[in-house]
């Protein structure tokens, strides 16, 4: 760790336990392109819960205005197919370090391969009681399934989560995953990919990133 930039008077001596302002005063002058924001505290009852928060800002490094906006717009549709789908790209922190090593390479993008989450439909409790997802093509922006008109993600139903699955031709739930259920080791819900796997898919059981956000289009009927 490292002393603040700034210090204000009547603020260096503060109960951490009640307020936040020693770690804000260190967080908010570290301008990382990625940061995890925990949830402030609040005052009283009444005050709103705000919850963990991950923030995003643009890159700077060897990118256009317009590379920075399309990984910014990229980002925020990315939030709403996890909300959307429900999905999960959980994979243990000593990928996520390795991932990193990696990335530093030379031409990584192209040369190397990354660890990412293969199954990311959620397990299910009870597979039985959840219908088979049919298999849908986001890249002619139709589907065998019609969305609901629900649109709200943050209030969508158990079906409408699996019927937007369904549109973006995910298995709910995933063979592997129910197969296995809370058991699924980590090594068997990520492998190594190309960046061209993660953003296109992989094989029958990936689905890519670019396709479940033209899938999450779809779904919100946007044109």
């Amino acid at each position: 760790c490292r002393d603040p930039i700034s210090a204000f008077e009547g603020m260096i001596e503060l109960n951490d336990t009640e307020v936040t302002d020693h770690f804000e005063s260190i967080q908010s002058t570290n301008w990382q392109t990625c940061r995890w924001k925990p949830p402030p505290p609040r005052h009283s009852p009444d005050e709103p819960h705000i919850g963990w928060r991950t923030e995003f800002r643009s890159m700077e490094v060897s990118l256009t205005d317009f590379e920075n906006a399309a990984f910014s717009v990229f980002v925020v549709l990315i939030t709403r197919v996890l909300l959307a789908f429900d999905l999960s790209f959980y994979i243990p922190l000593s990928k996520v370090d390795e991932n990193m090593k990696r990335a530093h390479m030379r031409d990584a993008a192209h040369t190397q391969k990354f660890h990412f989450r293969q199954h990311i439909a959620p397990p299910a409790e009870d597979a039985s009681n959840l219908p088979a997802a049919p298999t849908a093509s986001v890249s002619t922006g139709t589907s065998p399934v019609k969305a609901p008109e629900t649109k709200n993600n943050a209030t969508m139903s158990n079906t409408e989560r699996e019927m937007a699955a369904a549109i973006a031709g995910i298995n709910t739930p995933c063979g592997p995953c129910s197969a296995k259920g809370p058991n699924l080791k980590a090594e068997d819900a990520n492998e190594e990919m190309t960046m061209t796997e993660i953003f296109t898919g992989k094989g029958d059981y990936f689905p890519g990133l670019l396709p479940l956000v033209y899938a999450y289009l779809d779904f919100i009927n946007c044109d």
